[in-house]
């Protein structure tokens, strides 16, 4: 036992580590987005308190992109409040630089990044997951996977959302654990939800399958106590975020064809929208830029609000029809922003594994991709990025699908051969 275990750990850092190198992520968010994370967290004193420098963005913005991933974002007296983005990526930023100090800060998260997946997998696999099956399906499906490595290798916040498909993995691989992985666990749902509000659903999803596992007085009390430190911790991130949906709302509906004027999935979309109504252009600049002005934000959201509305009124079949797409796709690999045809491809292809995993019933699985992409399927359709926390479960339903059937295929013989 030791010893397969230990081929498995060299298989799968091993494995791990040559995807990382071969396919390694050589871009980077565009600086207005990615800056404040980075320069808040270099001016880091108090939790929630977001400030910026105006003095150090001069110098990053003028860097080329390799340059901008060795840079250390500086300290300095002259900062300015930031709150146009939610906030838990200051959160890992300040622990990479904390970590690897040494390194330019997007080399340091990229690091972390690896560090945590690869960690995270080794533990699936070696302490979570039950069977050869599921312990090599996982790590080529997964672990090793070109197209996960790629965001992981992505200095931004795509990689974390992660963190409530593992923690549901262990619950139901593991359900005697419960009374020590719940208390654990909530926490980093909590972090999940800072970085990323639309994890909610899914994390919502977890405790109510904590609840309906536990058995006796103590396993109960546990998760009670485990759902009320969730509730705690959403409701003071609530009160400490600024942002706002609307934006990707109305720019959602760009991602397919339509007569309401939103000809792209682009944020240029809804500026030229709002500046067609209002006469006001937005800029995005991290520092100078007017959308860092709370009162033209909520204006620019407003706006965005009340035309969605229009078209919910004027055409709900529309509407309709795109959450569908986008339901669809999220069974499959996401959706494709350059080609539309690859995306309806997409969607055919997750209406197969949607059917599949059906056939196989593994209703769990299905269930927690519903919740995932609860967050945001009804309005913005998921492109890999937004889709990467529900990769996870797709892997391990379609692992423990395939499982199921083989067994009941070889019941079946069995059975046969015994008549």
């Amino acid at each position: 036992m030791m010893r397969s275990k230990a081929v498995a750990a060299f298989l799968t850092v091993a494995l791990i580590l040559a995807s990382a190198a071969v396919f390694q992520n050589p871009n980077n968010q565009g600086i207005n987005w990615t800056f404040p994370y980075f320069s808040g967290a270099a001016n880091f004193e108090r939790l929630f308190d977001w400030q910026i420098s105006p003095s150090d963005y001069a110098k990053a913005v003028k860097l080329s992109g390799p340059e901008y991933r060795r840079y250390k974002h500086e300290a300095t007296a002259d900062t300015v409040s930031n709150a146009v983005n939610n906030y838990g990526y200051v959160l890992v930023a300040l622990s990479s630089q904390t970590i690897f100090p040494w390194m330019g800060d997007l080399q340091g998260v990229i690091v972390l990044q690896l560090v945590v997946h690869l960690s995270v997998c080794l533990f699936l696999i070696l302490a979570v997951f039950q069977t050869p099956l599921q312990r090599l399906g996982f790590l080529c499906l997964y672990a090793a996977n070109p197209l996960i490595v790629y965001f992981v290798t992505f200095p931004f916040y795509y990689f974390w959302m992660f963190i409530p498909a593992t923690a549901l993995v262990i619950l139901w691989f593991r359900p005697n654990w419960r009374t020590v992985s719940l208390p654990i666990l909530t926490p980093f749902l909590l972090l999940s939800i800072l970085i990323r509000p639309t994890t909610v659903f899914l994390c919502a999803f977890f405790y109510l399958v904590g609840w309906r596992g536990a058995l006796g007085r103590q396993a109960r009390r546990v998760v009670l106590v485990s759902i009320f430190g969730f509730v705690v911790g959403v409701s003071m991130i609530a009160g400490n975020s600024s942002g706002s949906p609307w934006h990707p709302i109305y720019v959602g509906l760009g991602a397919y064809s339509n007569d309401q004027g939103v000809r792209s999935l682009s944020d240029d979309e809804g500026y030229n929208f709002f500046k067609e109504r209002t006469g006001i252009g937005i800029d995005t600049n991290a520092v100078a830029g007017n959308f860092n002005n709370p009162i033209i934000r909520k204006k620019y959201n407003d706006a965005l609000r009340e035309r969605y509305f229009e078209i919910v009124t004027e055409r709900p079949f529309l509407v309709l029809r795109n959450a569908v797409a986008n339901t669809l796709q999220g069974f499959s690999l996401g959706h494709d922003v350059g080609h539309r045809w690859v995306s309806w491809s997409s969607a055919g292809l997750g209406l197969c594994v949607l059917g599949f995993l059906v056939v196989a019933k593994q209703w769990i699985w299905i269930i927690s991709v519903l919740s995932y992409s609860a967050g945001y399927a009804w309005f913005f359709p998921p492109i890999p990025a937004y889709h990467f926390g529900a990769y996870l479960l797709l892997v391990t339903g379609v692992i423990r699908g395939a499982e199921d059937l083989i067994q009941e295929r070889r019941d079946r013989r069995r059975d046969f051969s015994a008549r």
